[in-house]
């Protein structure tokens, strides 16, 4: 079931010397009941102008919101099943930890037993029991956050949006944090919806995610279609890290095409056989999936190349590659054995190993570019 949506959303401000600013531009979206739904983008997109949209501290330009089913309108804040998780969390500095989260049901006119239950309850699902007689100032940001996410749960929301809730924190309790909201998420079965920049963070704790660019969605899926799968060169290379290299379909053959990268380096590509030849086009291939092996006289498989750079990172080694005059690769070897000493010199000519299958096939010129494979490799 549909738990929130989007048809045709557009969202325009006036900006300097009233000329027309649009942030979100006709964006639909369909969120699932239950679903850790992510939106992610960098700074200006247009996430949170959506996230004000389906709380209803913004209304569209155009489009509708929809929640179950029913559009929402002009309803105000205060009339939706929605609440909302800011990055500053918002606590009130002179009441306790118990006053803060039990503020919306006091608004309420709840019953002081029903009151005093509700809280006990999320104060332990957030693990903060004990603390209901402290302070704001008296709490670390991580138990800031907690605080805040039970004064957001208390009053049982069908929807709760999440405004960059983490970044305040530093890097480790904001990892431990991401994995908290996750697990919370899926004993509750609330729908969470999250805004984010941190690419790390929506793939590690979403069910599925929007990416956005320019108050546009370029692409929707699982983390791990958005990561194996990317639909345009803007996707690939947001989301983590990518290798692009531009080339020619020079050849096609049954069970895939050549493309000739920078005129002089040819790569055999499986599938694609639909690809014309002399279509331009852009290989994608992320670092990891690149294997770095030292030259020999006897060895000629993969692609050679020479070493410009190398960055001990810890868990692996960040190597540049040249690979013709035009284009480098970026390589990531991870560091499995406990050494001091450099795997690789610079300036050292080493074979790089890929599976073609892991290549990415983007056509040039257009918004969306991903290609599909029309048939597989014989191996």
């Amino acid at each position: 079931m549909t738990a929130i949506e989007l048809v045709n959303v557009s969202k325009v401000f006036l900006g300097e010397q009233q000329r027309e600013v649009r942030a979100v531009d006709h964006v639909d979206l369909a969120i699932q009941t239950g679903e850790f739904f992510s939106l992610l983008g960098s700074s200006g997109c247009g996430k949170t102008t959506i996230l004000r949209m389906i709380a209803g501290f913004e209304l569209p330009t155009e489009g509708e919101v929809l929640l179950n089913g029913e559009p929402m309108g002009d309803r105000p804040p205060f009339h939706r099943p929605i609440n909302t998780v800011f990055q500053n969390y918002a606590l009130f500095p002179h009441l306790t930890v118990a006053q803060n989260v039990a503020f919306g049901l006091e608004m309420e006119g709840v019953s002081k037993a029903e009151l005093h239950a509700r809280v006990l309850e999320l104060l332990a699902l957030v693990q903060l029991k004990g603390f209901e007689k402290r302070r704001p100032h008296q709490l670390s940001g991580g138990q800031q956050q907690r605080v805040a996410l039970a004064r957001a749960l208390v009053k049982k929301p069908q929807v709760l949006l999440f405004d960059e809730p983490l970044g305040a924190l530093d890097l480790k309790l904001r990892k431990e944090m991401q994995l908290e909201l996750k697990h919370m998420q899926q004993q509750l079965g609330i729908t969470f919806i999250y805004v984010t920049h941190d690419q790390e963070e929506a793939l590690t704790m979403s069910d599925r995610l929007a990416v956005l660019s320019a108050g546009q969605v370029q692409q929707v899926g699982t983390p791990s279609e958005i990561y194996e799968q990317p639909n345009c060169r803007f996707v690939a290379d947001f989301i983590g890290e990518s290798n692009f290299l531009v080339g020619q379909v020079i050849e096609q053959e049954a069970a895939g095409i050549i493309v000739l990268v920078d005129g002089e380096l040819p790569i055999a590509i499986p599938g694609y056989t639909d690809l014309p030849i002399g279509k331009v086009v852009t290989l994608v291939i992320r670092p990891e999936k690149i294997t770095a092996h030292r030259q020999t006289p006897t060895d000629e498989a993969g692609l050679l190349g020479k070493i410009q750079e190398i960055v001990y990172l810890g868990m692996n080694t960040r190597l540049i590659v040249q690979l013709t005059a035009q284009s480098q690769l970026i390589v990531r070897q991870q560091n499995v054995k406990r050494i001091i000493s450099p795997m690789f010199e610079v300036g050292e000519q080493i074979r790089l190993r890929i599976n073609p299958d892991n290549f990415q096939v983007l056509l040039e010129g257009t918004l969306r570019t991903s290609v599909q494979k029309t048939s597989k490799l014989r191996r």
